[in-house]
């Protein structure tokens, strides 16, 4: 096996546990190493650290699969890693005749970094950003077919379509075709909180995508509900996601900037709100700019939202902090002059969960306020 040496000082990452190795921290990388290489770092004194594959020689070089270096990788270690997988998500009630959706394998939250798969019915949608886990890929078909029923996997942009169920709620996956692995499992408890809460409210759903926020708000009895995407593909999902729910009454859906149309909303016309962007700090040199437009959002959102009316926010950029984002909210509700309070801290579903040792795999954050 190819032994990778880091530099003097650069272990304590490894020792720590954390699952990833920056090309800063090699002191000399093998010529012509192929990507996806298996390779066993060392410390600058020579002692084995852990086992991982060669990703390239930018960001993130090398991804961990086993913090034993002698270890052997064998059809067993990579069952025995599905095997706890399956067993936190079945202690977590997730797989049950109301919910058949759910994040499988959550990449580092699950030691198994560069790889997801999420589960829709019968149907599986796998995302692999760790060429060197491809040969895993044949175990993993196999584990699905035997212990989850699965029929049909679909790997990477491989489009497809699946029914599935969410709480008693039923969606179509447009998989390889859209946003994700083909639906935002991540956001399932945060929906069922707006369903809590959307009960003779008048609802504005932006970013909708697929309407996941705004069928949830209809089913929770809201008085209206506006659902607004920029794209036409994704109106027409919501637009389908309210047939095949039967929940046609008071839904009106529009292809729209999201930015634009929060101008145009009269004040007082809405007393709820989703804001849900896609990710607008893709990087770390994009943060202020993205706070920007973070803080435009919420700034319009909090002057229109009638009195005593409730505003969902989220942001899903990993480079963003909780402490910033809280922030960006803190200066939109300063400059729209309204009292605003958090009465909720809201994160990503436990089906993605969160290593401690990587604090990395926690990007979504949102707040709920209560703007009187």
């Amino acid at each position: 096996m190819i032994e990778i040496k880091l530099k003097p000082g650069k272990e304590k990452a490894l020792n720590n546990l954390h699952p990833w190795v920056f090309s800063g921290a090699l002191a000399k990388l093998p010529k012509n190493l192929a990507v996806g290489s298996l390779v066993k770092i060392i410390a600058h004194d020579n002692k084995p650290l852990a086992l991982g594959h060669y990703c390239g020689d930018a960001g993130i070089v090398i991804r961990i699969c086993s913090f034993y270096p002698d270890l052997i990788l064998d059809k067993n270690f990579w069952y025995q890693k599905f095997d706890s997988a399956l067993n936190l998500r079945k202690s977590l009630c997730l797989i049950n005749s109301q919910t058949n959706a759910f994040r499988f394998l959550h990449g580092e939250g699950d030691g198994l970094s560069g790889l997801v798969c999420d589960i829709f019915g019968d149907s599986a949608s796998i995302n692999l950003t760790n060429i060197g886990l491809e040969p895993v890929l044949d175990y993993l078909n196999k584990y699905l077919q035997d212990n989850l029923n699965i029929k049909n996997i679909y790997f990477d942009n491989q489009k497809g379509e699946a029914d599935f169920l969410e709480n008693n709620l039923s969606f179509k996956a447009h998989i390889g075709d859209g946003q994700k692995t083909g639906h935002f499992l991540d956001q399932r408890d945060n929906r069922a909180l707006v369903k809590k809460y959307a009960k003779a409210r008048r609802v504005l759903d932006t970013f909708c995508y697929s309407g996941g926020f705004s069928i949830y708000a209809l089913a929770g009895q809201a008085q209206s509900v506006i659902s607004v995407d920029i794209s036409q593909a994704a109106i027409n999902l919501v637009n389908y996601h309210v047939e095949l729910n039967n929940l046609n009454n008071n839904h009106k859906a529009l292809t729209r900037d999201c930015f634009d149309y929060l101008r145009e909303v009269a004040p007082g016309d809405v007393d709820m709100i989703i804001l849900d962007p896609p990710a607008f700090a893709k990087s770390k040199n994009a943060v202020e700019r993205a706070a920007r437009g973070y803080k435009d959002i919420n700034l319009q959102a909090l002057k229109i939202l009638d009195k005593n009316s409730l505003l969902f926010t989220f942001s899903c950029s990993q480079h963003m902090s909780p402490e910033l984002f809280k922030k960006i909210i803190f200066a939109a509700a300063k400059d729209s002059k309204r009292n605003v309070k958090i009465i909720h801290e809201l994160t990503q579903a436990p089906d993605h969960p969160v290593s401690v040792y990587c604090p990395q795999s926690s990007y979504l954050k949102g707040l709920v306020l209560y703007v009187e």
